[in-house]
């Protein structure tokens, strides 16, 4: 038997990443259900492509777009569901659920390190002004001074 969770949301910009977090938490968490649906009813889901299927906790998932103009996708999502939960020993969901986990600490490592450049790029920004600035209170002291070529 089937248990699908349907998790609509209606927002003006595309379903962003703390709701997948908190989509991803509502599943590993509900044993009752064993397939699992994000759609959203007029944009997109952050960082995921229409029709996205994964496996969470052993349990297939999908997320869907614009469900509003394309009603019919539910139904879709559906037949894939009844088709994947028929043929389950025919997935290795382990490897599955192993290499999207490996996909997303790539990209959380891969953002870090573009912050981290960024970090220090800004920091060099504002050292060469500071000496700069140093430099011109130094070169300004030697005028008074007399000390200057």
């Amino acid at each position: 038997q089937m248990t699908c969770m349907l998790e609509s949301k209606n927002y003006k910009k595309n379903v962003a990443k703390r709701e997948i977090t908190k989509f991803y938490r509502d599943i590993d968490s509900n044993a009752e259900y064993n397939c699992a649906v994000l759609l959203s009813l007029e944009t997109g889901v952050c960082n995921k492509p229409d029709f996205c299927f994964e496996f969470r906790s052993g349990k297939p998932i999908l997320f869907l777009h614009k469900v509003f103009y394309n009603p019919q996708n539910i139904r879709i999502a559906i037949n894939i569901f009844k088709l994947v939960l028929k043929n389950m020993d025919c997935f290795d969901i382990a490897k599955e659920e192993t290499q999207l986990k490996l996909r997303d600490k790539i990209k959380d490592i891969i953002s870090t390190h573009k912050k981290t450049v960024s970090h220090i790029n800004d920091y060099n920004k504002l050292m060469n002004e500071s000496m700069e600035q140093q430099w011109k209170q130094l070169s300004d002291m030697f005028e008074l001074l007399n000390l200057t070529e």
